[in-house]
């Protein structure tokens, strides 16, 4: 067998393959949504911090509106790059602790 090589004018420069341009409305790409839970308290200073519990993501905001704007986007971003599932919905329950009071010295 002999290999036969093609004159310089006849080859083409290979470039690296492009990053497929993925369209979000196609039926090839699917995405799922998660419900998950955020803790809304506000803050000492003013606005509201936006605690996820799944993800351990937190964000805050000068609204209510916007403190869960910000929590929904930090965890989108987090679960980008650590990807999860949640089996099953979070449970929120409320307990109570006695009231402590500050020793004197």
């Amino acid at each position: 067998m002999r290999l036969q090589v093609a004159p310089a004018h006849q080859t083409r420069q290979l470039s690296a393959p492009e990053k497929p341009d993925l369209d979000k409305t196609s039926p090839l790409f699917h995405v799922s949504s998660m419900i998950l839970s955020a803790v809304i308290t506000e803050a000492e200073e003013g606005g509201y911090l936006a605690f996820n519990p799944e993800t351990g993501t937190t964000s805050q905001g000068e609204t209510f509106d916007e403190a869960v704007s910000n929590l929904r986007e930090a965890t989108e971003l987090y679960l980008e790059v650590f990807p999860m599932k949640i089996k099953s919905p979070a449970v929120l329950t409320c307990f109570e602790v006695p009231h402590a009071q500050a020793a004197g010295c």
